[in-house]
Parts: C-alpha cells; sequence; structure tokens
C-alpha cells in the first residue's frame, strides 16, 4: 500500500506515506483516518489480515476521514518490497542471540 499505519482509538491512522507508492499517488496523508476497505469497517488491528491475500495490481477503495470530511479513495496494491534478509555468526554470541537463533531455525548455535 506504501503507508504506515498505527492505531487510533481502533481507527488506522496514517503516520507516514512513502513517495512513488500506491497511498501517495491515490492521495492519502498523514493523519488521515481510514475507517472502510471496500466499503466494510476497517480497525487498525485488522489492515495486514484484509490485505495479505490481495494481489499486486488489485484495487481497493479507502473510505477516510480527513478533517472531518469522509472521502474515497482508489488505491492500486502494490507488491511488497523484495527485501534480502541474512543471519550471520558474531564470534561470541550472548544467550539471548543463541535463544532467538534457536527459535527461528529450530537448531542450536553450532560450535566453534
Amino acid at each position: 500500500m506504501g503507508a504506515d499505519l498505527t492505531d487510533d482509538g481502533g481507527l488506522a491512522r496514517v503516520t507516514r506515506v512513502y513517495a512513488d507508492q500506491p497511498a501517495y499517488a491515490a492521495g492519502l496523508q498523514v493523519d488521515d483516518l481510514v475507517v472502510a476497505l471496500d466499503g466494510i469497517r476497517l480497525r487498525a488491528d485488522e489492515v495486514e489480515a484484509r490485505l495479505k491475500n490481495r494481489l499486486p495490481g488489485e484495487q481497493v477503495r479507502l473510505t477516510i476521514l480527513r478533517r472531518d470530511v469522509l472521502r474515497e479513495l482508489q488505491l492500486p496494491l502494490g507488491g511488497r518490497p523484495n527485501v534480502k534478509l541474512s543471519l550471520r555468526h558474531v564470534p561470541t554470541p550472548t544467550e539471548q542471540q543463541k535463544a532467538i537463533y534457536k527459535s527461528w531455525l529450530g537448531q542450536e548455535w553450532p560450535s566453534p
């Protein structure tokens, strides 16, 4: 979508809109309250679940509240950013680092 949202009394408040992303192109602004997605009320904790099965390029209709005025925006969904993550061993890991490693990979930290 291209925006960061936070919970504001159960509503999804826009805290950041990324340039060159669909939300920016559609006119979403910081401090807008997203009250509905495709005509169905939207709570802040539902955003990810409601969008996770949607495909890039699909259109969604956002109903927002901006300065006490309801507005509707058409927003084409973008793809998820292509992020590469990696793990690396540190020479002297802490117990917490070892525990996180095990929880992520399901195996013990390798012996030196």
